[in-house]
């Protein structure tokens, strides 16, 4: 495909088109992932999509569509209004870029630069305006970005051109001749786009796969363990979710110019989901770290010798809320995950392959179209899905995979008895799972007569 950057491409239709667009082409130039800032609905510091540099600071975006009369309507007060919302943004910004539909302007970039200069010596962010005909250069360098959203548009250019050339040719070339021509071209034209397409579609497939590889391995584990400790988390879920969530995302977006519009509606908005629900995992790393600080101290509590009744009795109090917190996070990815992320996974997986299938002309099998057709519901369940906090999480725990995610433990006698044992358990545990990785703790301890010398091997465990 040419990537001449004298083409002005067509504007999108839409501002949600525009707005993956923009997000899309930003990824490709700065060869890290933009995500979006929030949905609909919520607070969004007039912030459509960033992205986060090892820097710590980050790129932020905002897509100003414009369509109809409103196509060439950008004003310096548009800039000013955009720049005045971002003050709230909760991480340093490097460069806000405001790209817009409207043509390029050369006032508005001079505004931009003064604006840039004066709030770098206030040491705030740059500020950058891309006009359509800045962003339709960026599209011409970019086979990646033109394959996936003008691919079909390109392939129309490039017949066009034939087509001229053969009205030229006609003079001395059969009228018969040029009909076979054409139709060969357009035959070609139409196997190029369909296998670039099942391309993309075969490329989801296996980002999909990998991802649910990573849950299912995340999974197995929750299941063995009815309390999972942080390394445990890190290791098996947070870790290796968090590389491959990235994939999937990227792959969605390059999806819009291969699926039908329902098709990957359903995908982008369940993949937004699945990039919500692996914030819980992080939260249920973070809570089963606060509770493995509340033993830590406790622990250091017995280097001082604490005597106090009433210290000691807060501090087993504090554990124990700690504990408890951190079991009914872990227990409310578990169901996330078993009930929703891998049925919603497999799912999307058959929606593309039978879209793939649909492009080279294959049969599809109904178990197939059954399970593609899942995905709406699971979607509609998610959605409304929130975990009743149990009563006996730690009971609970210990039969979760054969257990609805809805069941609900009575907390009579004996269950007390049967809880307080789990806990106890988990608490036990955790005055060894607790100390991993935490050297200079573990000297401390070993120094005031808490722990023994052999606690060191505990050192090798690498750091929360």
């Amino acid at each position: 495909m040419t990537s001449s950057c004298s083409i002005v491409y067509p504007k999108p239709s839409d501002w949600q088109h525009f707005e993956r667009l923009c997000r899309a082409l930003l990824s490709d130039h700065y060869k890290r992932q933009f995500q979006r800032w929030g949905r609909g609905g919520q607070r969004q510091n007039g912030i459509d999509s960033f992205m986060l540099q090892e820097n710590g600071k980050a790129i932020v975006l905002q897509c100003k569509g414009r369509t109809g009369s409103d196509s060439s309507s950008f004003d310096i007060e548009d800039i000013d209004s955009a720049v005045s919302k971002i003050e709230s943004f909760p991480h340093p910004i490097e460069e806000f870029i405001i790209l817009t539909t409207a043509d390029d302007n050369v006032d508005l970039h001079n505004y931009a630069a003064q604006l840039s200069v004066s709030r770098l010596h206030q040491s705030k962010c740059k500020v950058s305006v891309w006009g359509w005909h800045h962003i339709s250069d960026m599209i011409g360098v970019s086979e990646k970005i033109q394959r996936s959203f003008y691919g079909h548009w390109f392939q129309r250019l490039s017949l066009l051109q034939w087509t001229v050339r053969a009205s030229l040719a006609v003079i001395l070339i059969a009228a018969g001749i040029v009909v076979v021509s054409y139709a060969i071209d357009e035959r070609r034209a139409s196997a190029k786009i369909s296998a670039a397409s099942v391309k993309d579609l075969q490329e989801f497939v296996r980002s999909t796969d990998d991802l649910e590889r990573a849950y299912s391995s995340c999974q197995t584990m929750l299941e063995k363990h009815m309390f999972a400790f942080s390394h445990d988390i890190k290791n098996s879920c947070t870790g290796p979710i968090s590389k491959k969530i990235n994939e999937v995302t990227l792959q969605v977006e390059r999806l819009g110019a291969s699926l039908d519009a329902a098709s990957w509606s359903e995908i982008d908005e369940i993949s937004k989901l699945m990039l919500e629900d692996s914030r819980q995992g992080l939260i249920a790393l973070e809570m089963t770290g606060g509770f493995e600080d509340e033993v830590v101290r406790s622990l250091k509590d017995m280097c001082a010798k604490v005597k106090d009744e009433d210290l000691f009795a807060s501090r087993n109090k504090s554990i124990y809320e700690a504990g408890r917190s951190a079991m009914i996070a872990q227990l409310n990815y578990f169901f996330t995950i078993r009930d929703f992320i891998l049925p919603a996974l497999d799912s999307m997986k058959a929606r593309v392959l039978v879209q793939a299938r649909s492009v080279v002309s294959e049969s599809i099998p109904d178990n197939m179209i059954k399970k593609a057709n899942l995905l709406s519901n699971i979607l509609h369940d998610r959605k409304n899905f929130e975990l009743e906090v149990p009563k006996q999480p730690f009971t609970l725990s210990v039969i979760k995979d054969r257990s609805s995610r809805n069941i609900k433990i009575s907390a009579g006698e004996g269950f007390d008895f049967i809880e307080q044992a789990r806990w106890q358990q988990v608490l036990v545990n955790s005055r060894v799972e607790s100390l991993r990785g935490r050297s200079d703790d573990i000297e401390s301890l070993i120094s005031c007569g808490v722990l023994k010398q052999e606690a060191r091997k505990l050192m090798s465990e690498p750091v929360r």
